[in-house]
This record gives C-alpha cells, sequence and structure tokens, in this order.
C-alpha cells in the first residue's frame, strides 16, 4: 500500500473488556490500518482507563482521552457520536475509523451527520488511491467486491477488523496525551442506560 493521505487518522480505540487497562485486539488492528493509510499521525480517542504505553506499541502519536464516568458508555451511539464530533474538531483529520460493531456501526451513522460528511459500516478493506480514501465491502457472501470512496467532509469508517493484523511498531515512540473537552447533545444527556451486556468487540 504505497499511496498515503496527508491528514491525520483519528481512530477509535477501545479497551479490552477483561482488562481495561489495556487496547482491544480490535483497536490495535485498527491503529495498524491507520498507521497504512496516513503519513500523517495516528491519534487516538479513548477512555481514560488504557494506558499510555499501549499506544506508544503500535504507533499512536496522540491520545485524546475522555472519562466515561462523566461521558456515558461509549457503547451507546449517540455518546460515541458525542465523543468521536468533540475528537474530530480538535484537529484537522482525513478520516475516522471505528470497529464495526453494533456501537460503532451507530456511532459512525450519527457522528457523520453532525459532522455533514458520510460514513460507510462494515467496511473489509480500506486503501487510498488518487488520493481518496477508497471503501470496500465484500457483498453476495463474498462473492463480489464493491469499492467507493465518501464524496464530502470527514470520511467515518466502521471496519470490521477480523481480516485486519495489528502489528507494533519496532521503537515505541512518545505519545502526546490530553484529556478532550467533549460536548454532548442535550439529547444525549437524557440517554439513561438501565441495563448492559457484553456482545463482543471483535468485528
Amino acid at each position: 500500500m504505497s499511496e498515503k493521505i496527508e491528514k491525520d487518522v483519528l481512530v477509535f480505540a477501545h479497551p479490552d473488556a477483561a482488562r481495561p487497562q489495556h487496547l482491544s485486539v480490535a483497536a490495535a488492528r485498527l491503529i495498524t490500518l491507520a498507521r497504512e493509510i496516513t503519513s500523517g499521525k495516528v491519534v487516538a480517542l479513548a477512555p481514560s482507563s488504557i494506558a499510555p504505553l499501549q499506544f506508544s506499541q503500535v504507533g499512536v502519536a496522540a491520545v485524546r482521552y475522555f472519562d466515561p464516568a462523566e461521558t456515558g458508555t461509549w457503547q451507546v451511539g449517540a455518546v460515541l457520536a458525542d465523543l468521536v464530533v468533540s475528537a474530530a474538531k480538535s484537529g484537522d483529520f482525513g478520516a475516522v475509523l471505528l470497529p464495526s460493531t453494533s456501537w460503532g456501526r451507530d456511532g459512525a451513522a450519527q457522528s457523520a451527520i453532525i459532522l455533514g460528511s458520510g460514513a460507510s459500516v462494515d467496511v473489509t478493506s480500506l486503501k487510498v488511491a488518487d488520493g481518496k480514501l477508497i471503501a470496500g465491502k465484500s457483498v453476495l457472501d463474498g462473492t463480489w467486491e464493491t469499492s467507493y470512496f465518501i464524496r464530502r467532509g470527514v470520511p467515518v469508517v466502521a471496519m470490521r477488523t477480523t481480516s485486519l493484523s495489528a502489528v507494533p511498531v519496532a521503537e515505541a515512540g512518545e505519545v502526546e496525551t490530553e484529556n478532550l473537552q467533549v460536548e454532548l447533545r442535550e439529547s444525549t444527556k437524557r440517554i439513561q442506560v438501565v441495563s448492559q451486556e457484553d456482545t463482543g468487540s471483535s468485528h
């Protein structure tokens, strides 16, 4: 994959369910993909439980941390969308990557609407051609591959990560960290989670 975008890429990085200080495998795979498609920086959006060392090992240059106790759980699409939008406004990004879980797809769609861009979910491949981010999807039980790009704004892409690889960097570097100022919509603040169960996060 030779061609890359020049702008930074924002990646939503969720923790391992059993070890909240560690990156999930899906997040590490997304970060590896982000490194492959940009000549800029990879910036992670992550809950405050994940240790900075986890990010330096996979080549993240900066982390925007949020506190789930203050924002609410990211596994609610509206909360995730507000987190993504707040982070997207903190820099000049060429793409936003999320996992294609149920909450990732929901958050991708809502954040794209707010940002005035486009979202694509269940994406199986991502590459850069002629300066554009080209998304690919397998359809018809994998017998057909479609390729397309988002025409306006910052592309918000929910990736299926099962076919991706997580590759650590040869030498861990410094990671710039900051606490993200999150703007929650009034409608988001009214959401109350009454129960929650783990539906898996390996997509």
